[in-house]
């Protein structure tokens, strides 16, 4: 995993997450997901260009979405960035909604996949992005590394022309767990070289509709 997203930690100001399930610790937590919300709701009227599927626009459902489950303070540094992530995500997914109660107005899902480099720290960074009758609009996020469990996307590909079906869940995005072992980071590894060589043969975006 090169390159990436660059995020210095700091953009928010500076934070002391040195010390896991201190007061110091959660009282830092709530300072930086207030700083997150506040920035989030400057975004409302802004656009984030993907390649693939177009703009992508900011939502009061992504917020309660994406705010409800940021206990990963460095899910939280990753909002002042969401627009270049969101621009670069390559997409991996497109999956109908299956909750129309939940979401009546949802058509698909799509989950895309790109990169971040936090504090020096490489992380691969899952995003959704919901798509209704306005157009696409962010979801939510989640990040991982090599050494965490992966909430991998399952995918099947085509026998023979390595097309990707879209078949991943829109639960990709939930916060992880660290645990040993590198299956996450090998498995989206494939996936996206198969969607970066599609991206690049110009037939990616034809396989979205």
């Amino acid at each position: 995993m090169a390159g990436g997203v660059v995020i210095t930690g700091k953009e928010f100001g500076e934070f002391d997450f040195s010390e896991p399930g201190s007061e110091t610790f959660k009282s830092e937590l709530i300072r930086l997901r207030g700083l997150a919300k506040e920035f989030y709701n400057s975004l409302r009227r802004d656009v984030a260009k993907n390649p693939d599927i177009g703009g992508i626009r900011f939502s009061k459902l992504g917020k309660s979405k994406s705010f409800s489950n940021s206990a990963n303070y460095k899910k939280l540094l990753l909002f002042p960035k969401i627009k270049e992530l969101l621009s670069s995500g390559v997409v991996i997914s497109k999956e109908a909604n299956r909750d129309r109660n939940k979401h009546p107005n949802i058509d698909f899902f799509y989950t895309l996949q790109t990169t971040a480099v936090i504090e020096g720290q490489p992380y691969n960074v899952t995003m959704t992005v919901y798509q209704d009758n306005r157009g696409n609009f962010y979801y939510n996020h989640g990040l991982f590394n090599g050494n965490e469990k992966t909430p991998t996307p399952i995918r099947e590909l085509e026998p023979g022309n390595q097309e990707l079906r879209y078949t991943a869940s829109a639960e990709a995005l939930n916060n992880t767990v660290p645990q040993d072992g590198e299956k996450g980071k090998d498995d989206l590894a494939v996936v996206s070289s198969v969607i970066m060589s599609s991206r690049k043969s110009g037939n990616h975006t034809r396989r979205l509709k």
